[in-house]
């Protein structure tokens, strides 16, 4: 699964705007990035009457727009789907997802802090990686100052992005959730995956591999 780290903080105290310096950062640095934002009360994108809201509350569970510059999900009718299962479904191409956000999710958390909001935190200094402020050191926390995105990118590369890049092997994921494998089990998918697969016509190199199965309803757990 993709890394995932959530970018927390008060309104107004420049969640968006750190997005905005650490998305170049990184793909300065070589990574891919993906960047989500949390809607607690709910998106509204599209317009009552035309066609792709009537195809959505005609039933479709995803309407895509598509043009020449641009593919866009416009509805995807799911509720509440969680952070872990989002994560699970992007391309294995990217190599992190940075999400404004979700700071009651069990991912590591940077949080922005303004003073001139006050002195406290949003999270309890136990509960964040690292605090991006422009005002003290918050105590037993890494913080770094708003003119210190460089350094912030570099802690996140070393502490997290590299460490998964080095966990990459074979990640099971049933219905959502990521199944941990010991060594041999992921070995043993993998040989057998890779096998059938190589010996595809117009496969070639194989450098990662995504499958994804699906069964159809009232098929569940009933096998193959």
């Amino acid at each position: 699964m993709v890394p995932v780290i959530c970018i927390v903080g008060k309104a107004s105290s420049g969640k968006t705007t750190l997005l905005e310096r650490l998305v170049p950062e990184l793909r300065r640095r070589g990574w891919r990035v993906a960047v989500g934002k949390h809607a607690p009360h709910g998106v509204d994108i599209d317009t009552a009457g035309k066609d792709s809201w009537r195809l959505a509350r005609a039933g479709a569970e995803a309407v895509l727009l598509l043009g020449p510059d641009v593919a866009l999900a416009l509805h995807t009718l799911t509720p509440n789907l969680p952070l872990e299962e989002v994560a699970a479904t992007l391309p294995p191409h990217l190599d992190v997802l940075l999400v404004e956000g979700f700071r009651e999710s069990p991912f590591p958390k940077v949080e922005v802090h303004r003073s001139a909001l006050g002195p406290d935190l949003l999270c309890r200094p136990e509960q964040v990686a690292a605090v991006v402020s422009d005002g003290p050191p918050i105590p037993g926390v890494r913080t770094f100052r708003w003119e210190e995105v460089t350094d912030l990118g570099h802690f996140l590369e070393t502490t997290y992005l590299r460490p998964a890049r080095r966990a990459e092997g074979v990640h099971l994921v049933v219905n959502g959730q990521p199944v941990p494998l010991n060594p041999f089990a992921g070995s043993l998918i993998a040989r057998g995956l890779l096998g059938m697969v190589s010996a595809l016509k117009g496969v070639g190199a194989v450098r990662s591999l995504s499958l994804t199965l699906r069964l159809p309803p009232g098929d569940e757990g009933k096998g193959i």
